[in-house]
């Protein structure tokens, strides 16, 4: 069956940010490894073809920093896509840019190669807050790549901010909505702020010299944030994404969706149905960029794990996908998937929850509330037991 998507993972970046966990490595210094990564990108995209032909409903440039890499790079990297792949009419083509670094030129670049969606790591308009979080532009840059978008064509944009910062309150995650919101953009991404202990800033919190919000403060966080948004006109879909009506993130909604999408590039994870259409197989890259390099270069394909999801395994990550959405889980979808014995169960699952205010049940299905989301964490891992 062929991939409806293709996430290309592209890992460079000029500095990492405070937070970061992600796999991502330094540009300074770098440039034999980033034509090396593009070379084994063209042959890892290459065997992905040979055994899913598409042609690809939405493609996403994700990364690390695609637009710190030259455009032309990314540019020929997009041609190689479609001559491969081929892209479906209308196809969805993300590639994420942070604002600043030669933004606006890899803008135009990228547009004119068919990109017509934008991710924009905004994180914050206030500078005070970007600064805590180690981001190397400005709020006035983040206008500026908006500026850059329009003038390319790219209509279709998201803005992504963080949630629950040292130093954040209610009001502060309401204002950078607030802000958000007045660009004009159609969606919304925003994060609440989780720290592995390894990373700069969790080392600063251990040492006393950042003071991260209390829990129930970041819970309030959360809550203005969907209220803000809602307010703005940006409905929650997903319990981390708001889009005015249309603009949903077709790629991402693939993911919470159970829908197959191929992975190239350090990192990347991707999934493939199997014959039944109850389970899939997926995958995942090795996420080291010397030992991704040396597996392509010896005609590996860089996979690093591969499982099968079957049985209740793939019928609680289903569950647990579709519960991250505001539509929630269908009974009858739920059923034809899984059989009429998943209803009982997911009735049973959830039924502790319904007094907390976290579960919204109708005829229909079940959906989390906002309070659900809030706390689905613990909610989702009833789906396992």
């Amino acid at each position: 069956m062929p991939a409806t998507g293709l996430y290309i993972h592209l890992p460079f970046c000029r500095s990492r940010c405070a937070y970061c966990d992600f796999t991502v490595v330094p540009l300074a210094g770098g440039g034999d490894r980033v034509a090396a990564y593009f070379g084994a990108l063209h042959r890892q995209l290459g065997q992905l073809a040979s055994q899913f032909p598409g042609p690809l409903a939405t493609l996403y440039l994700g990364g690390g920093t695609p637009s710190a890499l030259d455009p032309g790079q990314v540019v020929r990297l997009l041609d190689e896509v479609h001559t491969l792949f081929g892209l479906k009419a209308g196809a969805e083509v993300t590639v994420e840019v942070n604002p600043g670094d030669g933004a606006t030129p890899f803008i135009r670049e990228v547009a004119g190669a068919g990109v017509n969606r934008l991710s924009i790591g905004a994180q914050s308009f206030d500078d005070v807050e970007l600064t805590r979080l180690g981001r190397r532009h400005t709020v006035a840059e983040i206008y500026q790549t908006l500026a850059a978008a329009a003038a390319a064509g790219i209509d279709n944009l998201s803005l992504d901010l963080m949630v629950g910062l040292p130093g954040q309150d209610a009001a502060r995650v309401a204002a950078n909505v607030a802000a958000a919101a007045a660009t004009g953009v159609p969606h919304l991404s925003a994060y609440l702020l989780h720290l592995e202990e390894s990373v700069p800033m969790a080392r600063q919190v251990r040492a006393g010299r950042l003071l991260l919000p209390a829990e129930g403060a970041v819970a309030e966080q959360y809550r203005t944030l969907h209220r803000a948004a809602a307010a703005a006109g940006l409905v929650a879909y997903e319990l981390s994404n708001f889009a005015r009506p249309g603009a949903e993130a077709r790629h991402n909604l693939g993911y919470w969706q159970c829908r197959p999408c191929l992975a190239a590039g350090t990192g990347a994870h991707g999934m493939a149905l199997l014959d039944d259409g109850c389970g899939w197989e997926r995958w995942a890259n090795e996420t080291d960029l010397d030992r991704f390099l040396a597996a392509i270069a010896g005609g590996g394909d860089g996979i690093v794990s591969r499982d099968r999801v079957t049985g209740a395994t793939a019928r609680g990550e289903w569950t647990m996908l579709r519960l991250r959405l505001a539509a929630g889980v269908a009974r009858a979808e739920l059923a034809g998937r899984f059989g009429a014995g998943a209803v009982g169960w997911l009735e049973r699952a959830l039924a502790p929850y319904r007094g907390r205010g976290w579960v919204a049940e109708s005829p229909a299905g079940w959906r989390l509330t906002v309070e659900g989301w809030l706390f689905s964490d613990t909610l989702f891992c009833d789906l396992f037991e």
